[in-house]
């Protein structure tokens, strides 16, 4: 597999992703994305060179669409072989707290229609490694912190303005 993208690569998940990724001889190319690059302090601290960071806000379509033209510089007509959908954003609901419809279309926006977003503007690159390679692949990440249903399970069961996790110690 010569390339791999990772969204929500500057901490978590996706920075463990990069580093593991890193690691894997079959990999040419790692390409990080971040929000906020220069805020990405542990992603920037990895010196490799098969790594590259590019910014991109996963629910504002032109930061989507320019960071395909960079990932598209980056392998360079061999298209995207592994796209990772990892960015996602955490916002505990109260029901005796601030709940407002902004705070979950937010969530949602990025949770949701992040990864979306994403497929479909990559696809070209996606497609572009099937057709070299005979496949090329999208993965979907999620943990509790992306899940619109604990989001809500915190708002209806509340332990003392805490998260509440049902199924853990």
């Amino acid at each position: 597999m010569p390339s791999v993208l990772i969204t929500g690569a500057n901490r978590g998940i996706g920075l463990g992703f990069v580093k593991e990724m890193l690691k894997e001889p079959s990999i040419d190319v790692v390409i990080a994305t971040a929000r906020n690059v220069e805020a990405a302090k542990d992603l920037a601290a990895i010196v490799n060179p098969k790594l590259h960071i590019v910014q991109m806000e996963v629910t504002d379509e032109q930061s989507v669409v320019a960071a395909v033209e960079k990932v598209s510089a980056i392998v360079d007509g061999k298209g995207l072989d592994l796209l990772i959908n990892n960015a996602a954003i955490f916002q505990s609901l109260a029901l005796d707290g601030d709940v407002n419809k902004a705070t979950f279309l937010e969530s949602f926006d990025v949770n949701c229609f992040g990864p979306l977003l994403i497929s479909n503007k990559f696809h070209g690159l996606l497609k572009q490694a099937a057709q070299l390679n005979g496949s090329a692949q999208i993965a979907n990440i999620s943990s509790g912190f992306g899940a619109l249903a604990q989001a809500m399970m915190d708002a209806i069961y509340p332990n003392n303005n805490k998260m509440f996790f049902p199924h853990s110690n």
